[in-house]
Protein backbone atom coordinates (compact mmCIF):
# COMPACT_ATOMS: atom_id res chain seq x y z
CA UNK A 1 0.00 0.00 0.00
CA UNK A 2 1.46 3.34 -1.01
CA UNK A 3 1.73 6.12 1.52
CA UNK A 4 1.79 8.71 -1.26
CA UNK A 5 -1.29 10.67 -0.33
CA UNK A 6 -1.71 13.85 -2.23
CA UNK A 7 -3.98 16.64 -1.24
CA UNK A 8 -6.86 17.13 -3.64
CA UNK A 9 -6.26 19.82 -6.21
CA UNK A 10 -8.38 22.89 -5.96
CA UNK A 11 -8.82 25.14 -8.96
CA UNK A 12 -8.26 28.84 -8.74
CA UNK A 13 -11.49 30.78 -8.48
CA UNK A 14 -11.57 34.44 -9.40
CA UNK A 15 -12.92 36.73 -6.72
CA UNK A 16 -16.56 37.54 -7.38
CA UNK A 17 -17.90 41.06 -7.30
CA UNK A 18 -21.35 42.63 -7.43
CA UNK A 19 -22.61 44.42 -10.52
CA UNK A 20 -25.80 46.26 -11.36
CA UNK A 21 -27.38 46.26 -14.78
CA UNK A 22 -29.61 49.21 -15.58
CA UNK A 23 -31.98 47.99 -18.28
CA UNK A 24 -33.78 50.24 -20.73
CA UNK A 25 -37.51 50.65 -20.20
CA UNK A 26 -38.97 47.73 -22.16
CA UNK A 27 -41.81 48.15 -24.66
CA UNK A 28 -44.97 47.89 -22.60
CA UNK A 29 -43.27 49.32 -19.52
CA UNK A 30 -42.24 47.64 -16.31
CA UNK A 31 -45.35 45.45 -16.23
CA UNK A 32 -43.08 42.83 -17.85
CA UNK A 33 -40.61 42.95 -14.94
CA UNK A 34 -41.41 39.42 -13.74
CA UNK A 35 -40.89 38.00 -17.21
CA UNK A 36 -37.62 39.86 -17.69
CA UNK A 37 -36.40 38.82 -14.24
CA UNK A 38 -37.19 35.17 -14.93
CA UNK A 39 -35.26 35.38 -18.20
CA UNK A 40 -32.27 36.98 -16.45
CA UNK A 41 -32.27 34.28 -13.77
CA UNK A 42 -32.61 31.42 -16.26
CA UNK A 43 -29.81 32.78 -18.44
CA UNK A 44 -27.38 33.12 -15.53
CA UNK A 45 -28.18 29.56 -14.43
CA UNK A 46 -27.41 28.32 -17.96
CA UNK A 47 -24.11 30.22 -17.95
CA UNK A 48 -23.18 28.72 -14.58
CA UNK A 49 -23.74 25.24 -16.01
CA UNK A 50 -21.32 26.25 -18.80
CA UNK A 51 -18.76 27.13 -16.13
CA UNK A 52 -19.12 30.91 -16.44
CA UNK A 53 -19.16 32.45 -12.95
CA UNK A 54 -22.18 34.76 -13.09
CA UNK A 55 -25.19 34.65 -10.79
CA UNK A 56 -28.37 36.70 -10.97
CA UNK A 57 -29.35 37.79 -7.46
CA UNK A 58 -32.44 40.01 -7.74
CA UNK A 59 -34.23 42.80 -9.51
CA UNK A 60 -34.84 46.13 -7.81
CA UNK A 61 -37.62 48.38 -9.06
CA UNK A 62 -37.66 52.05 -8.01
CA UNK A 63 -41.15 53.36 -8.91
CA UNK A 64 -40.38 56.99 -8.01
CA UNK A 65 -37.64 57.03 -10.64
CA UNK A 66 -39.32 54.62 -13.09
CA UNK A 67 -36.07 52.68 -12.95
CA UNK A 68 -35.07 49.09 -12.53
CA UNK A 69 -31.77 47.47 -11.64
CA UNK A 70 -30.64 43.87 -11.83
CA UNK A 71 -28.08 42.77 -9.27
CA UNK A 72 -25.54 40.14 -10.30
CA UNK A 73 -22.54 38.49 -8.70
CA UNK A 74 -19.82 37.62 -11.19
CA UNK A 75 -16.11 37.32 -11.86
CA UNK A 76 -16.18 40.15 -14.40
CA UNK A 77 -18.26 42.92 -15.88
CA UNK A 78 -17.97 41.17 -19.25
CA UNK A 79 -19.71 38.08 -17.84
CA UNK A 80 -22.61 40.24 -16.64
CA UNK A 81 -22.85 42.02 -19.99
CA UNK A 82 -22.91 38.64 -21.74
CA UNK A 83 -25.66 37.42 -19.38
CA UNK A 84 -27.77 40.50 -20.17
CA UNK A 85 -27.22 40.04 -23.92
CA UNK A 86 -28.12 36.34 -23.80
CA UNK A 87 -31.28 37.16 -21.84
CA UNK A 88 -32.16 39.78 -24.49
CA UNK A 89 -32.21 42.54 -21.88
CA UNK A 90 -31.47 45.87 -23.55
CA UNK A 91 -29.44 47.83 -21.03
CA UNK A 92 -27.99 51.30 -20.56
CA UNK A 93 -25.00 50.34 -18.48
CA UNK A 94 -23.36 47.85 -16.14
CA UNK A 95 -21.69 49.18 -13.00
CA UNK A 96 -19.61 47.54 -10.32
CA UNK A 97 -21.46 47.73 -7.01
CA UNK A 98 -20.26 47.59 -3.43
CA UNK A 99 -21.40 44.41 -1.72
CA UNK A 100 -22.23 43.96 1.93
CA UNK A 101 -19.14 43.14 3.94
CA UNK A 102 -16.81 44.05 1.08
CA UNK A 103 -13.59 45.94 1.66
CA UNK A 104 -15.02 48.94 -0.20
CA UNK A 105 -18.15 48.89 1.94
CA UNK A 106 -16.17 48.79 5.17
CA UNK A 107 -14.13 51.80 4.08
CA UNK A 108 -17.30 53.82 3.48
CA UNK A 109 -18.70 53.31 6.98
Amino acid sequence: MSSDRRAPRVGVIDALAYYTVEPDLPPGGWSRLQELTARARQTSEEMQREGIPVRFLRSIYVPEKEACFYLYEAASQQAVEEAARRAALPFKRVNKAIGPGSEEGRRMT
